[in-house]
């Protein structure tokens, strides 16, 4: 965004371009246009990107997803499967000092395709349980890998 606060796309990091069969095109793209409409059944919206086709992988009028690089600061990533979810909150088990284990809610900001995204609810070197998230209960006592 410009200061304005409307979207330059001469601003525009460099995208990627997942293909149809699933496979991510090799050479990154520029965004050239994106629709304000946003598609109220599946919440996309419609983007071009413009991409060197030096092998003619590529044919005109043909459709993919674009990924959009992001960058989330003073924010961790964490796995799904060290997540537990309680009436609609998701939680992680945090380790106390003396391996105890006590449950945090998270406040996710994204998800990716191995993980969360946490903006609040951990601090740096918070050691949270990875595995067997489903076999334990807060105030437990484990004996803890690392």
């Amino acid at each position: 965004k410009n200061e304005k606060n409307q979207m330059d796309l001469s601003q525009a990091p460099k995208v990627s371009l997942i293909m149809i069969n699933g496979e991510e095109y090799p050479e990154k793209g520029k965004i050239a246009m994106i629709n304000n409409i946003i598609n109220s059944s599946t919440g996309s919206v419609t983007a071009r990107a413009d991409f060197d086709n030096k092998n003619n992988m590529l044919s005109s009028g043909s459709t993919g997803k674009i990924k959009l690089p992001t960058v989330y600061e003073n924010a961790f990533e964490i796995p799904q499967s060290a997540t537990i979810d309680l009436q609609g909150k998701k939680l992680v088990y945090i380790l106390k000092d003396d391996n105890t284990v006590t449950t945090q809610p998270l406040n996710i900001i994204a998800n990716t395709q191995h993980g969360f995204i946490i903006k609040n609810g951990l601090e740096p070197g918070t050691q949270i349980v990875l595995e067997g998230v489903t076999k334990i209960k807060d105030g437990m006592t484990i004996s803890p890998v690392k």
